[in-house]
């Protein structure tokens, strides 16, 4: 080869590069402005080939849906559909999205018993992920490890909402088991302010309660 030739072909080669480049810069960017203050969820399936819709709308692989409250179905012929009913808030991972989807025809069947190993698969990665879910909520709520506790004026429990954000449940009808519950809550090491305390099962004191023994 030339050297004039040569020095093409390397400029060129150069140019290329340098135009891939861009273009992968260019896609990054514009990805990542697409999937600005969206939350990522990952879909795992069996099988495979099972396809998902958002609201009734196709889509598939890894979802970035905005806050806001979702229908995420999972169909394939022959076998039973399922639906998550899901809230997602701002800036508040969710955990991944399992589907999987019981047969209901014969060919389905079949094909489910051929591919029991998938499942099987499916199962345990959600029994991991759970586990270490678990592990990180007792390691930064400690509190659980009193939960839940039955009183004689209250119950105090415990919940994780939509959101994945941790609650303080305290059930007692009157204010006296409230304040019980919540000296309870300080008895053990823990400041009740440190958390979001909820109250149930209260009841207005000017309105008459039903049951129990009456005058006649």
């Amino acid at each position: 080869m030339a050297p004039r030739e040569q020095n093409s072909y390397i400029k060129l080669f150069i140019l290329t590069g340098l135009v891939i480049l861009v273009v992968g810069v260019v896609f990054a960017v514009f990805t990542n402005l697409q999937r600005r203050d969206k939350i990522k969820i990952e879909i795992r399936k069996v099988p495979s080939d099972t396809t998902i819709f958002v609201n009734d709308k196709k889509t598939n692989g890894t979802l970035y849906l905005k806050p806001g409250t979702y229908k995420i179905r999972g169909e394939r012929e022959g076998f039973t559909p399922y639906t998550y009913d899901i809230t997602l808030s701002a800036n508040t991972p969710r955990d991944p999205l399992f589907f999987g989807l019981a047969p209901s025809s014969a060919e389905a069947k079949k094909w489910a018993t051929e591919h029991s190993a998938d499942y099987q698969e499916l199962e345990a990665i959600g029994g991991q992920l759970e586990a270490e879910k678990n592990d990180k909520i007792y390691e930064k709520y400690p509190i659980i490890n009193k939960l839940p506790y039955r009183g004689s004026l209250y119950n105090i429990d415990y919940f994780l909402n939509e959101a994945g954000e941790f609650r303080v449940q305290i059930s007692s009808p009157d204010a006296l088991g409230r304040q019980v519950a919540t000296e309870t809550i300080r008895s053990w090491g823990y400041e009740p302010s440190d958390y979001v305390v909820e109250f149930v099962d209260l009841q207005n004191p000017f309105v008459p309660q039903t049951g129990g023994a009456s005058d006649e």
